[in-house]
């Protein structure tokens, strides 16, 4: 811990910053040949390597979470103490950047909830000055001061650095530009500020849930609703929902929360998951498991004899309901006469078919 100045605590680095005889004829062909072969290989690796460099890493997107290029004018959002104003004289691009005279500061709250990997970007230089004063610039992780960079570099430069982990996620993150000269004609010049970060965090609710669970709607169809998902830094939203049960019955991701399974077997178990991810792919957690039965389908059992229309119904996921007898000069002695409900109706599993 150092002390710098009267008004202000500092804390020191917790961050990583940011070259033998001669060859026979048959011997010289060989020996051409291995040299062309080895220079071949070269430029495949070479090309390989600058590939490699070209191409971005797969699912990382660095987002610019806050930015400040001060040519509104005005330092508005920033807490300020000392001499600290948007200058024209301060600018390395645009028409206006922040000057710092003297012993001064400016720092500013930038919340970094929902990204991780936060990056602290911008231009500085100084001007005059002494042997010990310096430009600090620094985080704050909710306890302490932490310092990207002391400098009194005459020249303008563009940095870049990389915090600590306690910078993700953290609604208390701030970032701080301070000087502590003893004349306000020396002082610090920065513009083009920028805080950025990558969303790896998935959508919520996570785990997924069900706003409406899986409920059969026919005999061979299941329909459900995934609770709609929230992801303010990388929508829209998209959900998969997973039949469990049998393959090819899944829903691949697309952002419609609702889903019907076709094509089921009657009267038949099912069982169900919902999932949810960003734009960016940040896969949340798969939900519980939720069944559903598809409707019964009832048989056709009229001009059976009681026996096989009863075993029947009960094999299609029915119960054999009131049975009554009735006299009948077309229908022989034992077999069905009518039924009720009538085939071909689907109905809840479980229910009663009278004969």
């Amino acid at each position: 811990m150092r002390t710098t100045l009267s008004f202000i605590e500092r804390h020191h680095p917790n961050i990583s910053r940011q070259a033998n005889g001669p060859l026979r004829s048959g011997e010289c062909s060989r020996y051409a040949h291995m040299r062309l072969l080895k220079a071949q290989i070269k430029g495949f690796i070479w090309l390989f390597a600058l590939c490699a460099l070209l191409l971005p890493a797969a699912s990382v997107y660095a987002d610019t979470i806050w930015s400040d290029n001060f040519d509104d004018g005005d330092l508005t959002g920033w807490v300020t103490f000392g001499t600290a104003t948007a200058s024209t004289n301060a600018v390395n691009a645009g028409t206006h950047g922040a000057e710092i005279n003297g012993s001064a500061w400016m720092e500013r709250v930038v919340s970094t909830v929902g990204y991780t990997g936060i990056d602290v970007t911008y231009d500085r230089k100084t001007n005059g000055m002494d042997t010990g004063e310096n430009l600090y610039v620094e985080w704050f992780d909710g306890s302490d001061w932490n310092t990207l960079e002391t400098t009194q570099d005459p020249n303008w430069i563009s940095q870049n650095y990389t915090c600590a982990a306690n910078a993700d996620n953290n609604t208390n993150f701030k970032i701080r530009f301070l000087t502590d000269a003893n004349e306000v004609t020396e002082y610090a010049y920065l513009d083009t500020i920028e805080i950025t970060g990558t969303d790896t965090f998935p959508p919520t609710p996570n785990p997924a849930t069900f706003a409406s669970v899986p409920n059969a709607i026919s005999e061979t169809a299941i329909s459900m609703t995934a609770t709609i998902g929230s992801d303010a830094l990388s929508e829209p939203v998209e959900y998969q929902f997973i039949n469990t049960t049998i393959s090819d019955h899944d829903r691949t991701w697309l952002a419609d929360p609702n889903y019907t399974d076709t094509g089921l077997d009657p009267n038949t178990t099912y069982t169900y998951t919902v999932q949810m991810r960003d734009s960016l792919g940040n896969l949340g957690t798969v939900s519980g498991e939720y069944s559903a039965t598809t409707l019964a389908v009832v048989p056709d059992v009229v001009g059976l004899v009681q026996a096989t229309a009863e075993a029947n119904i009960v094999a299609a996921g029915l119960t054999v309901g009131t049975v009554t007898t009735a006299n009948s000069t077309t229908v022989a002695i034992g077999d069905v006469i009518s039924q009720n409900p009538t085939d071909g109706l689907a109905v809840e599993p479980g229910s009663t078919v009278d004969i």
